[in-house]
Parts: C-alpha cells; structure tokens; sequence
C-alpha cells in the first residue's frame, strides 16, 4: 500500500473497507483493498514473468529503472510453489474471513465471529490491557489465546472469476452489455489493475492476539477431521502478533539475478500497469465509495480519493 500512507485517513479506510465488505464480502473486499490502498494482511502476486521482471529492477514510487551500486548487485524474485484445491467462492468467502485457535492436539476451533478491535481499541488495550477492553464482551470469564488466519493462495485465474462472479451476484452485469461501455462483467474485470498485472493474491499464516471465552466447546466441522466450530463462536482480535518470513517459507523458491539496468524489461506508460479510474472499473467503484464514505460520514464534498486510495504509481 505504498502511496496510501496518509496516516490521518487510517480510521477512515477501517470502515470504508468494513462498509464494502457488508455488501461485497470481507474475502473479496481484502483482494481489492490491496490493490488498491485500503490496506489488508495479504500481499500480491503475479502469473507474469515479465510483470514481476518490470517489479524487480523499478524503483518505487516512480519506477525508474534501478541503478545498482555496483557492477554486481543483486536482485531477487520469489517464485510460489504451492498449488492449493481450487475452492468454490463461497468456501474461499470463508476462508479469507474465519480465524481459529489451535490446539495442543493439533485440532483447529474456527470462530466465525471475530471482532477486531478500532485503532482507539488497540491503542486503549496496549496501556490497560486487552482483559479490560474486551470485559464488556465477556461478562463470564475468557483467556488469552494465539488466533491465526487460514493461508491461502488466489492466483490470477481464481481471482478473476470469484470478483466476476461476486460482481454479478451484486448486479454489476446492469451496467455492462452490447449498449454500455463495456459488454461483459468479464470485459471490465479485464480493464482493472488486477487483471493488467496478471495479478493474485497470497496470504501467510499470521499470528494475532487474541481473546476467547473460558469455556469453550464446539460441534463437528463438515468434511474436516481436525476442524471444529467453536461454541460459543466469538473471538475479539487484539491486533498483530506475528509476522511472515518470505525467505524461511518452504513454499517459495529464490531466484537471483544480477541487476542491469540495459536489460530491465520496460513498460513505457505506467497507465498500462495501473489504468486510470476512468478506465478502470474496479478503481471507480472503489473510489466512488471513498466519495460516498466522505460526504455521508463527514459531510465532505469533492473529497479526492487518492488521500485514501493508492494510485500506483507516482510521477517525478
């Protein structure tokens, strides 16, 4: 999320990203929020050797191609290895949205209601303890527990029918057709900035602190052995614990290569990359909402979306 670094608009993407998120799905409200600038604990790939090339000798935020301190610098690209069960929507919904605890036994209690406290919840929390802010929630009792987030992989193909699908679901295909600009769902999906960069999407494993009920019990998970559903079923987030090291994971493999700036591949309008609003379907969604957000919750007129959204790219 490099040009939405405005940190007086944190709150405000919060709950722009929470408002799409009831209309559109948390799931696939997250792929598009890293796209574009709303933030998210996932981070992008790409199925294109020569996107990821392009990524790899540019220098942000201008992409100039990169000139190396000396004749022998180093660069790296990763190179994913995993290649999950393609899921349904409705199973790649849940499991984007669902955090669990895991046992000593090695069995995972999913909670389906997690609650991630505000940034003035966390910031309440680290001076008088998560117990006190969450006490409300848990008039019993409740324990401190490691909460994780199900990894999963999105890679381009998956990404391009679930938003086309969920898209049609939220009646998207009223505004396209053989009369209007674009003649398919398809056809916008692949005018958007995910789709010029062959783009998918990754999440590690990450570990938040967490908050659940003393006691705990649960009700049989379909179709998974070590899966249960938790009873009752509400978990309180209390923000990052732990993050994720690229170069100790066993699914990605490392590829060096030495930097040369005659020989960096070379994408001459950056407009190619990342299409403008106006030629971007997803983008002007997403910036409409920010607009929307901005006049209903603080009666703003003309608010710019850019303060909250990430262009891309930036120009010198």
């Amino acid at each position: 999320m490099p040009l939405a670094g405005n940190h007086e608009y944190e709150v405000d993407r919060l709950e722009i990203k929470n408002a799409l998120a009831r209309s559109f799905n948390r799931g696939l409200t997250n792929l598009l929020a890293q796209q574009y600038g709303l933030s998210s604990n996932i981070f992008d790939v790409t199925s294109s050797i020569e996107i990821s090339a392009f990524f790899a000798t540019r220098s942000w935020p201008s992409y100039e191609i990169y000139k190396p301190s000396g004749p022998n610098e180093l660069g790296v690209i990763y190179r994913m290895l995993c290649r999950p069960k393609v899921p349904s929507l409705r199973q790649f919904e849940e499991l984007t949205e669902h955090m669990y605890v895991q046992m000593p036994d090695d069995e995972k209690f999913i909670f389906k209601n997690v609650k991630t406290l505000s940034y003035e919840g966390q910031e309440l929390a680290a001076v008088m303890g998560l117990f006190h802010v969450v006490a409300d929630q848990f008039p019993s009792s409740s324990k401190l527990a490691d909460l994780f987030k199900m990894p999963f992989y999105c890679h381009p193909a998956m990404m391009r029918s679930f938003t086309v699908q969920r898209l049609g679901e939220l009646g998207f295909g009223d505004f396209v057709g053989s009369d209007k600009e674009y003649c398919s769902i398809e056809a916008a999906y692949d005018c958007s900035r995910n789709a010029k960069q062959y783009g998918g999407t990754y999440s590690p494993r990450l570990k938040y602190q967490g908050v659940i009920p003393e006691p705990l019990s649960y009700i049989p998970r379909f179709d998974h052995q070590k899966w249960r559903d938790a009873r009752p079923d509400i978990a309180i987030n209390g923000g990052l614990r732990a993050v994720f090291d690229i170069n100790n994971d066993e699914n990605f493999e490392k590829f060096f290569f030495v930097h040369d700036p005659s020989r960096a591949p070379n994408i001459k309008n950056l407009d190619e990359v990342w299409p403008p609003r106006h030629s971007d379907p997803l983008f002007e969604v997403l910036c409409g909402a920010v607009e929307a957000y901005f006049l209903e919750k603080k009666g703003v007129k003309y608010f710019d979306p850019m303060l909250v959204l990430d262009r891309g790219y930036s120009k010198k």
